[in-house]
């Protein structure tokens, strides 16, 4: 229900962005003469493009400011999902200007706008057509201020749907995010951008923030550039005539500089895209150097329209889990007024600056340029170390291990025995009686596990066996009537034990195999190969061609030899070292492996275990492996049944439901509702 009303309010926020955009940048444009475009585009485009430097360079020194704390998360589709090529064409060039509007490609129609704006501005007889346009942007704002209005609603809607589902591990990260962001917004905003501004012209501080008080509060209060364009526009007209410049001078140029500059990404809007570098800290990962490019590129053009879905392309592209975005919605109620301040501080400068270099008033020296780069980089290093040292003293807790080791069954269970340490003990068998009814009558389903079997069948922190597994096992003996007994094997008796009735099948998220002495069920899910290594070559494993150029390569593997064999075609040059389960490589360190082949699903379980491990998928050689019951051979009836019952259990959404718990950790959903005023004390529903 609330995340219904924060979708709603952000869907509603996105309604009038685009066609505010197109329309308002081909009537700038088109308002303006050759002689006037030139100019603008001359020193008004230099100016701009340095603020947009100086707002790149203080976005990516957020990250410093991050702490060095552990972090793990459960599995994720985007780990295995390739990034997406970026079709530069497509998004720069509109082939089909409304093919582009339709599919929300901001950069292409932004292109698109500017070109006919230009070609507008030779046009005779245009005036009622952009009139018309200025009538047409005045109704846009009225619907983006009635919006506006609501937003009580929407972000009551979007917190307490975030709330309720971020855990106390998220929201304490958050906290470093929001103030790295508010320190560095303000620094920028009050110090940097001002000292611009004065450094380079007549203009005083006091002329640049201490005039504009009011304007400034209003835009921090309201969080809404809107709102306040009419008075930056005569604030700046008022400080400009102060310092000699003719007032018609002053607005003819403020009156073009201010709408033009607004339809640009200022540098409170592209602080924004601190969230995603922010994302990437949040997540355990990092970005190459080529990425950081992409990250520059692709989110300042995606950022001339909304920051959500410029936020997703780049998550996308970067393999963030979606999910995450909730957390930006939740973080921008704080931010969006301090971005605000900045984009505010930003206009400002354009149009003093822009106004000054057009009147020939612009003072250029390299004395100039180190009076305002000295103390601006002394100061900010102070500012991002200072915040690195703040955050080293927040008391953190890592959360994610316990909150694994916590999981329990959620599913009716039926009575379970285990068996950790066992001696063999055989099973009854007539071979006249099917393999179901000997087990509905002997009353129990003996099924066998192995170590180190994460998240399939483990022992949780209350020494319950739990798990992916053990919940189907649940349902598969509650279906058939009987109990439940678990005992632990080794993998290398399997083919023994159940051949010789010792157990009924094994399921451990077996990786099926060639093996002809066992038979395997249908699958009931796919997993993907992944290696897992530590955190610092993370980058080393994301790649064939980084993975080829390592030297002395040794890689971990299961005992299984159909995949033993494939790992050393794949990897001819490195050394393959078998182990009996996956907590040797975290714990045995005289192995001194390099990486451990598993699947993603299964690594991102351990990595909750070892934060100081992680995936990495190459994704040239992205390998599907199915995960199946193991069974004993020449039980044709049992094979079928256990099919079938695997085919409705996909079918019903059984199995879907219990990935989503435990591999995909959404266990809001499946766990009992909280305490609810709506429900429980109002009752509006049950």
């Amino acid at each position: 229900m609330f995340s219904f009303i924060g979708d709603a309010f952000i869907m509603l926020l996105q309604m009038t962005v685009l066609p505010y955009i197109a329309i308002s940048l081909i009537a700038g444009l088109g308002k303006l003469n050759l002689q006037q475009a030139g100019m603008i585009a001359k020193k008004g485009g230099l100016i701009l493009l340095t603020l947009w430097v100086i707002a790149f360079v203080m976005i990516l020194l957020i990250p410093l400011t991050f702490p060095e704390w552990q972090t793990a998360n459960f599995f994720s589709k985007t780990l295995i999902k390739p990034p997406g090529e970026i079709d530069f064409l497509g998004l720069y060039i509109p082939a089909n200007p409304f093919h582009s509007m339709a599919e929300n490609v901001v950069p292409a129609t932004v292109l698109f706008c500017v070109a006919l704006g230009i070609a507008l501005m030779g046009v005779d007889k245009k005036e009622g057509l952009l009139k018309s346009m200025d009538v047409i942007i005045k109704a846009l704002t009225r619907i983006t201020n009635f919006i506006v209005k609501l937003a009580p609603i929407g972000v009551f809607g979007i917190a307490a749907s975030a709330s309720g589902t971020m855990d106390l591990d998220g929201l304490g990260r958050l906290q470093v995010y929001l103030y790295a962001y508010m320190a560095i917004a303000l620094l920028t905003a009050f110090f940097i951008i001002p000292r611009l501004v004065t450094s380079f012209t007549p203009l005083k501080y006091r002329d640049v923030i201490g005039k504009n008080k009011d304007l400034l509060i209003t835009a921090f209060a309201t969080a809404n550039l809107f709102v306040v364009l009419s008075l930056l526009i005569s604030k700046s007209i008022d400080s400009l005539v102060d310092k000699g410049i003719d007032e018609e001078t002053a607005r003819s140029n403020v009156d073009v500089l201010v709408p033009i500059s607004f339809n640009f990404p200022s540098a409170g809007k592209l602080f924004s895209l601190a969230f995603v570098l922010f994302a990437v800290w949040f997540v355990g990962t990092s970005l190459s150097l080529s990425q950081y490019g992409q990250f520059v590129l692709v989110g300042f053009f995606s950022f001339f329209g909304h920051p959500v879905p410029a936020i997703h392309s780049l998550f996308e592209s970067f393999r963030i889990p979606d999910d995450i975005i909730e957390l930006y919605l939740l973080s921008d109620i704080v931010t969006s007024r301090f971005g605000t301040l900045l984009a505010v501080v930003h206009i400002l400068a354009i149009a003093m600056m822009g106004t000054m270099a057009m009147n020939n008033m612009l003072r250029i020296s390299w004395k100039r340029v180190l009076k305002f780069l000295v103390p601006t980089v002394t100061i900010t290093l102070i500012v991002v170390f200072g915040l690195k040292t703040m955050f080293g003293f927040i008391n953190y807790e890592y959360l994610q291990y316990k909150k694994f080791m916590q999981m329990e069954t959620f599913s009716e269970q039926v009575n379970l025995k285990i068996y950790p340490e066992w001696t063999p003990v055989r099973l009854p068998d007539d071979p006249s009686i099917s393999k179901l009814d000997q087990i509905k009558s002997r009353g129990f389903v003996r099924v066998g596990y192995f170590s180190g079997a994460l998240p399939f069948v483990f022992v949780n922190e209350n020494q319950q066996l739990v798990g992916f597994d053990v919940e189907l096992a649940h349902s598969l003996a509650r279906e058939w009537g009987v109990e439940l007994e678990f005992v632990k094997i080794r993998r290398t008796d399997v083919a023994s034990l159940l051949n010789n009735n010792f157990v009924d099948l094994v399921m451990s998220g077996n990786l099926m195999t060639n093996a002809h002495d066992i038979v395997y069920s249908e699958p009931y899910m796919n997993q993907s190969f992944a290696f897992i290594v530590e955190d610092h070559r993370k980058d080393d494993f994301s790649s064939t061609n980084s993975i080829m150029n390592l030297d002395s390569l040794r890689v971990g593997i299961l005992d299984m030899p159909y995949y033993v064999d494939k790992l050393q075609r794949y990897l001819p040059h490195a050394e393959i070292i078998t182990l009996n389960s996956p907590r040797e490589y975290f714990k045995n360190k005289d192995l001194d492996l390099d990486a451990f082949l598993y699947t993603a699903e299964a690594g991102s379980a351990w990595s909750m275990i070892y934060p100081k491990y992680a995936v990495a998928v190459p994704f040239e050689r992205i390998t599907q492996v199915p995960v199946s019951f193991i069974l004993a051979k020449g039980r044709g009836n049992f094979y079928d049944h256990i099919n079938r019952w695997i085919v409705l259990k996909t079918a019903d959404k059984t199995i879907d439901r219990i990935a989503d718990y435990w591999i995909y950790g959404q266990s809001e959903e499946l766990k009992l509702p909280r305490w609810c005023v709506a429900q429980d004390v109002l009752h509006w529903y049950e």
